[in-house]
Order: C-alpha cells, then sequence, then structure tokens
C-alpha cells in the first residue's frame, strides 16, 4: 500500500516536470553525433560488459558517449568502480519518490546530449524519470505503452531477446533514421 502511494505520488510529480521540460527535439543519426549518453540497469556483470564495449565502440575523437547505470541493490559492485568507466548510482542516490538525491544526476538532466540511448528493459522508475527528463534532442528506449511521451524513438523487442539482441537492434535504428 505504502509502495503504491509512493509511486502514486512520485509519478504525478514527475509528470507535472515533464511538462515544464523544455527542450530542442531533433532526430539525429548516429553517425552524425557528437554527445550520447546511454542510460542502463547494472543488473550483472555480463550486461556491464556489453555495455562497456557499446561505449568504447562509439566513442571517436568527435564523439563524447558518457554511461549511467543504476544498480537496483543498495551497493555497487567492485567490477563498476575499478573500470572507472562511467557514473554508476544505487538506491541510496534516490529519495523517498524515487527522485534524485545526488547533485550529478540533477546535473544529468540539463545537459542536451544529441542522443539519449536508454537500454533499461526492467522498468525502473529512476531510469524513466533520468531519460524522461533529460532535455538531450533525441531519446531512444524500450517499447512500452508508458514511454511513449518520453521517448523519440521505441525500440520493440522480442521479449525472448538478449541484452545484446536490443543493443544491436538500437544501433540498426540509430544508423538508419535520417536527421533533420
Amino acid at each position: 500500500m505504502l509502495n503504491k502511494l509512493r509511486y502514486a505520488v512520485g509519478n504525478f510529480i514527475f509528470k507535472q516536470r515533464f511538462k515544464k521540460t523544455g527542450r530542442d527535439r531533433r532526430v539525429i543519426n548516429i553517425e552524425e553525433a557528437e554527445s550520447i549518453v546511454i542510460i542502463y540497469d547494472v543488473t550483472n556483470e555480463k550486461r556491464f560488459s556489453e555495455v562497456r564495449k557499446l561505449q568504447h565502440q562509439l566513442t571517436t575523437s568527435k564523439r563524447k558517449v558518457m554511461v549511467l547505470g543504476y544498480i537496483d541493490n543498495k551497493t555497487i559492485p567492485t567490477y563498476c568502480v575499478e573500470a572507472n568507466a562511467g557514473y554508476y548510482f544505487n538506491r541510496k542516490s534516490v529519495n523517498w519518490y524515487g527522485f534524485p538525491k545526488a547533485d550529478y544526476l540533477k546535473q544529468f538532466i540539463l545537459k542536451p546530449f544529441d542522443i539519449l540511448i536508454d537500454l533499461t528493459t526492467e522498468g525502473h522508475f529512476i531510469t524513466k524519470y533520468l531519460s524522461g527528463l533529460s532535455i538531450s534532442k533525441f531519446k531512444t528506449g524500450q517499447y512500452n505503452a508508458s514511454n511513449q511521451q518520453y521517448l523519440d524513438l521505441m525500440i520493440e523487442s522480442d521479449p525472448d531477446a538478449s541484452f545484446s539482441e536490443f543493443i544491436l537492434q538500437t544501433l540498426h535504428y540509430l544508423k538508419i533514421i535520417k536527421s533533420k
């Protein structure tokens, strides 16, 4: 009961904040992007490695790639800390409503990345909050009816598809889309 109330209040406030969010919405091909942010749920070391590989693949001398990983736990795994690649946060970084407490997460929302790639497949409120309120120019993520107003491009994937296949599908569409 308490969790439902907390989620309802948090979601209401989130939607009010989203309505006030102004951003320069544009379609941007991944080849033309100069800044990309990847948001994902660090569920295990394999997923961490796959996103780290993606980060290296997308990074060029003209393109910066930032990674923001959420750990649905009270501690951050050592493999995240030791890699020193990206920003990682956990349940301690969010308040009772699920909003970010950490200043770097609040500042993240205000950075106008060319492309935001939300690779979260678990449906955590905090990742939806960060993706939804981000002023990134072009936002993509997994298809979900509740994401329609927050994302510009939604990728529908087979429920049996692996995380790697979802990444490949996302990259495919970001490469073939025409910039405006």
